[in-house]
């Protein structure tokens, strides 16, 4: 079953997706497989909870199709008509429902910051207009229901980062023929040193973290990161770098990553 796992299957607890990466000759032989790896386990299904052939299915919260990957509109729904929070008990609700769905958002860390900064110990409880604002922009974004393509190692890969001093985000995105589309989106709350940083330290600190986040995706191919600022050529030629600002220099000194300034 593990040989089957690897290559066609994604199983999660008492869920299978058998995907289809081709003809439907070749999705029944994987199919065949796959129920034929269940039954050394003592492994059976229910023929009512099975679907086949389905050109989209609901998994783990989120709708898979050809397209890519929606979030469902069901714990989106909770997010909407989630109360407004009157202690951090129920911020901790908030933030654990919305986050899930934090990778079809770009800088869905930097919106949430006024929110999950009432979870810290040292900080009185309160709700502000700052707080107001986030909660409903959230429940904008998730409305919005992004796709998230699925992606291909046979092309090439784009990387671009934003910061500012309260938070980082990327994205990662892939061209199919009409135009690049993202694959996973990444963000998170600076610490407080980070945040004190200047706007060339902290774009550089967005690319190291960004090619870290995106690891699984960039090890060993080459891919571009589109940025928008250009004094980060500084940090291609300088020789005195330290510390965060060397760590992620290795990618562009050996040729792996190319760099575009918008």
């Amino acid at each position: 079953m593990n040989a089957v796992l690897c290559v066609t299957c994604l199983i999660y607890l008492d869920n299978i997706v058998v995907l289809i990466r081709g003809g439907i000759e070749r999705h029944v032989v994987e199919l065949t497989n796959g129920l034929v790896g269940l039954a050394p386990a003592g492994q059976t299904l229910k023929l009512k909870k099975c679907l086949f052939t389905a050109s989209s299915v609901e998994y783990l919260g989120h709708k898979l199709s050809r397209d890519g990957a929606r979030p469902l509109s069901r714990p989106v729904t909770a997010v909407q008509e989630f109360p407004r929070p009157t202690d951090v008990v129920k911020v901790w609700l908030l933030v654990h429902l919305a986050v899930y769905y934090r990778r079809f958002e770009k800088v869905f860390g930097s919106i949430m910051a006024p929110i999950t900064r009432r979870l810290r110990k040292d900080v009185k409880w309160t709700w502000t207009h700052a707080q107001a604002m986030a909660f409903e922009l959230v429940k904008t974004i998730l409305t919005t229901k992004h796709c998230l393509i699925y992606p291909s190692f046979k092309l090439l890969f784009r990387v671009v980062t934003d910061e500012s001093a309260v938070g980082l985000g990327a994205c990662l995105l892939q061209n199919y023929g009409n135009g690049w589309q993202p694959v996973a989106y990444a963000s998170k709350v600076n610490n407080t040193a980070d945040s004190k940083c200047g706007i060339r330290e902290l774009e550089w600190l967005a690319v190291v973290w960004t090619i870290k986040c995106f690891r699984p995706y960039l090890y060993g191919r080459r891919f571009t990161n589109v940025t928008d600022h250009s004094a980060l050529k500084w940090f291609m030629t300088s020789s005195n770098l330290t510390g965060k600002l060397i760590d992620g220099y290795s990618p562009f000194s050996t040729g792996q990553a190319s760099r575009t300034w918008s």
